[in-house]
């Protein structure tokens, strides 16, 4: 149903915690129309038809993902549990079995690894580090989808002032500002407690390795940095720091 860099439900997803309570297609479109100016309002509006469950033209529609429950009169709010939510918790919607399956996500790391792993063992050491860099960028993106509708509304806030200040879409995102971001929202805490629990923390995927990874790909990328680090025992080493990070969030 999708013409788009990334599926049109995905865009509207982005932007649920930025709705209000009770919410009319006019509130979904302006807020994705932001992020994503390219997409067409009537494609917007269909798709808001195709994901709710209890409009009359759902049933016109083949997504199986469901966001909203409409009101009547044009008004929708969010759907509650039981409702049949899809994606992950939004004031109270939880994770079903219809959620985005991990392996979508295991075969995208793995298309950019195996990328980085063959410019690696060719002797592009640069544009390995580059590549796998791409691996952590999308990491973030897709943990910020998926995390940022719970947390507290501090936190929030303070994720769409980073945002703001930023001046650019969050898919445009470098490492560097990701790592800033989701310190600024607390999220590498947020992420711990529930992947490890209280008495546990991460080990790598936290701020000093995410940001030795970020230097080094900088270096790799940007002309006339200091190429002595540039090399098959740095590339190894961001390669390893990668999949570590991966194996911890339980996505290798």
């Amino acid at each position: 149903m999708s013409r788009y860099e990334k599926p049109v439900w995905k865009m509207i997803y982005e932007v649920l915690y930025e709705l209000p309570e009770i919410f009319t297609p006019v509130d979904v479109i302006r807020r994705v129309k932001k992020r994503y100016p390219e997409v067409k309002e009537n494609t917007l509006r269909a798709h808001m038809i195709a994901l709710t469950p209890n409009h009359p033209s759902s049933k016109y529609h083949s997504i199986r993902r469901k966001f909203f429950y409409y009101l009547g009169n044009g008004r929708y709010r969010l759907l509650k549990p039981g409702e049949g939510v899809t994606l992950s918790n939004y004031q109270g919607c939880s994770r079903t079995e219809e959620s985005p399956p991990i392996s979508e996500e295991k075969a995208l790391f793995k298309s950019h690894l195996s990328k980085a792993d063959k410019l690696l063992d060719q002797g592009f050491y640069s544009e390995a580090i580059g590549e796998y860099g791409r691996v952590l960028e999308e990491l973030f993106k897709q943990l910020y989808s998926e995390y940022l509708p719970q947390l507290s509304y501090k936190d929030k806030e303070n994720a769409v002032i980073y945002e703001k200040k930023k001046e650019k879409q969050t898919y445009k995102f470098t490492i560097g500002e990701w790592l800033g971001l989701f310190q600024y929202a607390r999220l590498f805490s947020f992420i711990s407690l529930d992947k490890k629990g209280k008495e546990k923390a991460f080990i790598f995927f936290t701020p000093p390795i995410i940001d030795i990874i970020k230097t080094l790909r900088n270096m790799a990328i940007h002309a006339g940095n200091d190429q002595d680090y540039i090399n098959r025992e740095t590339a190894l080493f961001v390669k390893s720091a990668i999949l570590c990070i991966l194996h911890e969030l339980g996505i290798s």
